[in-house]
């Protein structure tokens, strides 16, 4: 495996593109466009470009890219995994920010139409609705933290290390609203329940003999990460 030493420089572009370039191979995607923008911080994003044919982007803050070097690559494996799993195109992802939209626009068609009630089970059930596509959207994030691990060591690179030195970069700055409420509304889960399902999330080892060098898309076991 590779150690942190070895890994590609910090904020050195060929070492981001060498990394991106490992990691969609593992994912059997063709290719990741990759943004750094300073103004975005700490965010970092995966998202589809649809006037580039549906082009996968990776848009990442300058804070990820200057900081840890194992944080910047669980960040960018994240991002990946997102793609690799398809989140990116998930009917929650798409309709969650525009549900208030929708469910405003056809309350109004009912009252409009004369029927109350219609418009009354609309704005209740809007909610509910929303609460569901948190959910699915929480549940993408475990699935891409885990996936992320898998890419990595793929890649021959320390993935539960860098999944580790994310959850502790978003735990120094997490809300204690996320932290006792975003289980159940947010769009991310709270750091602790990211943790725990990393932990107990378990990739196939490497077979006997083989490494990441000679086949890649092998996997090791993911061990669990520090407290």
């Amino acid at each position: 495996m590779t150690t942190p030493d070895q890994l590609p420089g910090g904020d050195d572009v060929s070492g981001i593109a060498e990394l991106v370039r490992l990691l969609t191979s593992g994912a059997d995607l063709p290719g990741v466009v990759v943004l750094v923008d300073e103004d975005l911080g700490d965010t970092a994003a995966a998202l589809e470009v649809d006037q580039c044919g549906h082009t996968p982007m990776l848009l990442c803050g300058s804070a990820w890219v200057e900081g840890s070097r194992l944080a910047m690559y669980g960040t960018i494996a994240h991002e990946v995994a997102h793609h690799a799993l398809g989140h990116t195109r998930a009917s929650a992802r798409v309709l969650l920010p525009r549900l208030p939209c929708f469910a405003l626009v056809a309350a109004a068609a009912a009252l409009l139409g004369g029927h109350v009630w219609v418009a009354a089970l609309i704005l209740l059930a809007a909610p509910l609705a929303r609460l569901v596509c948190l959910r699915r959207c929480r549940r993408h994030e475990r699935e891409a933290d885990a996936h992320a691990v898998t890419l990595l060591n793929a890649a021959g690179l320390p993935g539960t290390a860098s999944l580790t030195a994310v959850l502790d970069g978003i735990a120094a700055a997490e809300s204690r609203w996320n932290r006792t409420l975003g289980w159940l509304a947010a769009t991310h889960p709270p750091v602790w329940a990211r943790r725990r399902h990393l932990n107990a999330a378990v990739v196939p080892a490497l077979p006997p003999g083989t490494t990441a060098a000679t086949r890649p898309y092998a996997r090791e076991e993911v061990h669990p990460c520090s407290p």
